[in-house]
């Protein structure tokens, strides 16, 4: 999973970038995909976790903030 969360987390940022965000961090499509494990629809619950990263002003990076 570990290509899977990167090419995530670049599409991520990417969609955030474009909105004005700051780039947020492999720690948030991480727990995207900790919260998709074991359901029944893990692909679909995964992609809804990280298009809510996308777009949320709290999933900046701290860094990004400071």
């Amino acid at each position: 999973m570990l290509h899977e969360r990167a090419v995530m987390l670049e599409a991520v940022n990417d969609l955030r970038a474009a909105v004005g965000l700051p780039p947020t961090t492999m720690r948030v499509i991480y727990d995207a995909e900790v919260a998709a494990c074991g359901h029944v629809d893990y692909v679909a619950t995964f992609a809804i976790g990280c298009a809510r990263a996308a777009m949320d002003t709290s999933a900046a990076s701290p860094a990004a903030n400071g």
